[in-house]
């Protein structure tokens, strides 16, 4: 499903990955409470011009309308062009996303984000991201993916 929505654009999966994300969270709500903003993991905009869309903010879009929490695309900005994840061995893939974010310090008076990505790997893009936002004073970060590879 995943392979399908990111490399042969047949989005409609975004809206099946978005809804069994928000059932996820809903079955766990009790254990995990949830955050005041989402925020995808943004890609980089000449990505975007590739590919059309970016997967993880559309899986995103219908969580957050599902759950009623506010969607964030801007928080987190891609702020270098990497080479793609997908194929790379955990360390280089830590090596190639450590600089490629950024987040504002405006955002230190959201206290809880849920970081949504369609698939987690080796969590190096999840780390990144949890390293800006608490740098930036957001006090909870969560992560939340669709996906999970061995």
């Amino acid at each position: 499903m995943i392979k399908r929505l990111k490399f042969s654009a047949d989005t409609k999966y975004s809206r099946v990955a978005g809804e069994l994300l928000a059932d996820a969270v809903l079955a766990r709500k009790k254990d995990f409470p949830l955050p005041t903003v989402i925020a995808p993991v943004p890609i980089h905009p000449e990505r975007l011009l590739e590919r059309g869309f970016n997967q993880a903010e559309m899986i995103a879009r219908t969580s957050a309308k599902r759950l009623r929490i506010r969607l964030d695309s801007s928080l987190v900005k891609r702020s270098s062009l990497k080479v793609p994840q997908s194929g790379l061995s955990a360390k280089d893939r830590e090596a190639n996303i450590r600089r490629a974010f950024s987040v504002d310090d405006q955002h230190r008076q959201i206290p809880h984000v849920a970081v949504v990505d369609d698939v987690y790997t080796t969590g190096a893009t999840a780390r990144a991201i949890a390293r800006h936002l608490k740098k930036a004073g957001v006090a909870k970060i969560s992560i939340w993916a669709v996906a999970r590879t061995p």
